[in-house]
């Protein structure tokens, strides 16, 4: 019989983000999974009403699976049983094969960053990863709809109303959206997860004296070939051997890498043009035919490529016969064209999977050979692969794309469990891992400390919901890091208004209305600010709330520092200031700063009904809640008395003031007073261009670089908030620390 099924998929890049449970056939007469053990070989109602759980053991699965199965015995009376599976490969193979009775857990993780690869593969019509086997026509046509239009805001709203189809129809039980768990070693700095969950392991530096990153990872399923690999163990491996025509960005944005240039206008028939000068790591080039050739091999029938269906798209595809992609076609050794069956709004956003990777000629002669040991054209090449043990990458020399590689390679380890990974990177025998144990989720944090990782917060859900393709909003700055790239995650435009160090850091009303134009929605404000420390007076923010209103812009009001006052700044609220703008306001608070409950990742909107309806509605389908244990902290912290925050106050304004006196005496700092959070931000643009030690800095992330060579203080640069030339301290370290750092940064500019 068909029901509804428990999934968790792990084949896109990295750990699975949509978690949710399928169910196979019922009855006895099936076969028993690979993993299977007990007394009886069926799963399901004629197996005396026992129902089993499907799951690979080789993941965080363990402890999720049993409370699920222990909530279904005791809610229905029946008797659900975990059924372990060895090995990822074990129970995909079971998956596809349909040989699994009972229910089983599957997953997606997007390939590429667009809503049609979260709900094409998975539920499309004979979708390439559809474990449901779901069918629905209403489902598919606005699919189609939505690939086929060329404006991207009717292409979201076609699918908006697909999945909320699928959420009629429920094809899979839903489980949970989950964050990105991981952390790092001491060894390593630089360390960020990706928009896929996933550690951008070029970016990570280290102190290890061969420059070598240690990462965990699971053995590859099958040789190295990028059509032929589309889960993590492998994946991993392939996306840093190999560039392709696009690379997407930490925050999920996509750029050019081997292209120039990928036109189009009717998102059916593209040409593509390639940049000069790229090589494989043999020294042979990147053409148009190491694309249109690689194409052509993962869509022959006969290769039985396992990412096939990414060229399905293609004129000239068939999953009948062998058969040419006929919709390529060279122009010339830098150009070809791409046609396609029918409109595909989000097929450019494609090209940085790794079904669309070029090959070389070399890897034609023995294409099972060459997967042992691929030639790519990434930021690393592989020098070797032991089975079951590990991977080694060392850094090209010959890479020539954007992702700036900051260590001399990647050693991936791979582990059975993660258990025994997060045992090594507590003994910093590994640097970073991409997911937390169940046995680890609630103490990794305190134990890792600042090196844990869990992604993402409210402020995206703020964002995600007020606006979309087309909107802009206005970012003052310098702003938190985090701020633009939420925009850009919404399908907005973040649009900077600067205000220097002379301004106190605070944007005008003039300033604002300048920046206005017919597509701004929002304005963001953080008042006491991070990174600059600066606060807005009652006076100003009644200026810049009465000018929201009367255009009707939505203002976000991040306000996490309100309390982290100093001198005669004031304790103001834009929505209290003007009451009118309270319909079209959202207030941002939490408890990390005030409470000094960093980690807990416990905050709150305040909001008009609609939105907040909407953000709980997007927050549901994004992130896994906050546990009972946070919340009732959060709840005692903030139903409590501030005599603690008063307490730390009294320390925060005399390490703010010894910080500003000791900074003021270096010659070309310039440094405005902060009067709110913890932070100081001095301008250091007559410093820029100066020569320091024998060194000169250009630019402030270079200036923060020398500091931290040669006397050991780390400062963030003003590249990480808006433009350069500026330096943030923190003032949240103890007294005899703070006077130690900021005497060495004098020291070295004496």
């Amino acid at each position: 019989m068909n029901n509804p099924i428990i999934s968790r998929r792990d084949l896109g890049r990295g750990a699975a983000v949509v978690a949710v449970l399928l169910a196979g056939a019922c009855g006895s007469d099936t076969p028993n999974g690979g993993g299977a053990t007990g007394e009886s070989n069926g799963q399901g109602a004629d197996s005396g009403g026992r129902l089993t759980l499907a799951y690979n053991s080789d993941g965080p699965h363990k402890a999720w699976v049993e409370a699920v199965c222990n909530s279904v015995s005791n809610t229905l009376g029946i008797s659900m049983e975990p059924l372990p599976f060895p090995q990822f490969s074990e129970l995909r193979q079971q998956i596809s094969d349909h040989e699994i009775v009972g229910a089983f857990r599957s997953g997606w993780q997007a390939d590429y960053p667009s809503m049609g690869d979260f709900l094409g593969s998975p539920y499309q019509t004979n979708g390439g990863s559809n474990d449901a086997e779901y069918s629905s026509a209403a489902f598919d046509d606005l699919l189609a709809r939505a690939a086929s239009t060329t404006d991207e805001a009717a292409a979201l709203g076609f699918y908006e109303q697909a999945q909320e189809q699928l959420l009629a129809d429920l094809p899979v039980i839903p489980l949970w959206y989950q964050n990105g768990f991981g952390g790092y070693s001491k060894n390593v700095s630089g360390v960020a997860f990706d928009w896929h969950a996933v550690p951008r392991y070029e970016a990570i530096t280290t102190t290890a004296s061969d420059g070598i990153v240690r990462a965990n990872d699971t053995e590859p399923q099958n040789p190295l070939v990028p059509s032929n690999t589309n889960e993590v163990g492998g994946g991993r491996v392939v996306d840093l051997l190999f560039a392709g025509l696009v690379a997407y960005e930490a925050d999920g944005s996509v750029k050019n890498e081997v292209a120039e240039s990928i036109e189009t206008s009717d998102n059916q028939s593209f040409t593509v043009k390639l940049k000069d000068g790229w090589t494989f790591s043999d020294g042979t080039p990147v053409t148009a035919d190491s694309f249109i050739k690689a194409w052509n091999y993962g869509a022959l029938l006969s290769n039985k490529q396992l990412s096939s269906y990414f060229y399905e798209i293609i004129e000239g595809f068939s999953y009948e016969a062998d058969s040419e992609l006929t919709g390529l076609v060279k122009v010339d050794d830098h150009t070809f064209t791409v046609a396609l069956k029918a409109p595909a709004s989000d097929f450019a956003l494609r090209l940085g999977y790794s079904a669309f990777y070029p090959l070389p000629e070399s890897a034609y002669a023995d294409m099972k050979a060459f997967g042992e040991k691929p030639i790519g054209n990434g930021p690393y090449t592989l020098s070797s692969w032991e089975h079951d043990s590990q991977a080694v990458l060392a850094k090209n020399p010959s890479y020539q794309g954007s992702r700036t590689v900051a260590n001399e390679g990647i050693t991936f380890t791979f582990y059975q469990d993660y258990d025994a990974a997060y045992s090594d990177l507590q003994s910093d025998a590994v640097d970073v891992i991409d997911a937390i144990p169940d046995s680890a989720l609630s103490s990794f944090k305190s134990e890792l400390g600042e090196r844990a990782v869990n992604q993402p917060g409210a402020v995206f859900q703020a964002f995600a919901t007020l606006l979309g393709p087309g909107d802009e909003a206005i970012l003052p700055t310098p702003y938190w890091t985090t701020y633009p790239e939420v925009v850009k995650l919404a399908g907005a435009t973040p649009v900077e208004v600067f205000a220097g160090a002379d301004q106190d850091y605070k944007v005008t009303v003039e300033q604002l209305e300048a920046a206005r134009t017919p597509r701004t929605k929002v304005l963001l404000m953080c008042s006491p600010s991070n990174p600059t420390g600066s606060v807005y007076t009652p006076e100003e923010l009644t200026a810049i709330g009465q000018w929201a209103l009367e255009h009707g812009i939505w203002v976000i009001s991040d306000e996490i520092y309100e309390h982290l006052l100093y001198e005669d700044a004031q304790s103001a609220h834009i929505v209290k200031l003007v009451p009118e703008l309270a319909d079209q306001s959202v207030i941002l608070n939490g408890v990390a700063k005030t409470y000094a409950m960093t980690g807990w990742r416990v905050g709150w909107m305040i909001g008009p009904s609609d939105v907040i309806k909407a953000a709980l509605s997007f927050q549901s389908h994004l992130t896994s809640n906050v546990n009972n244990i946070a919340q009732e902290a959060a709840r005692a912290a903030v139903s409590g008395s501030l005599d603690a925050v008063d307490e730390m106050r009294v320390a925060f304004d005399r390490r703010r003031r010894l910080i500003v006196d000791m900074l003021r005496q270096i010659d070309g700092f310039d440094v405005p007073t902060p009067k709110g959070a913890f932070y100081v931000y001095p301008s250091v643009e007559r410093l820029l261009g100066r020569e320091i030690r024998g060194r000169v800095a250009n630019t402030s992330g270079e200036l923060a670089d020398l500091i931290l060579d040669e006397v050991e203080v780390a400062a963030v640069p003003g590249e990480a908030f808006g433009p350069s030339g500026f330096l943030r301290f923190s003032y949240a370290l103890a007294d005899d620390d703070l006077v130690e750092g900021i005497t060495r940064v004098q020291e070295l500019f004496a």
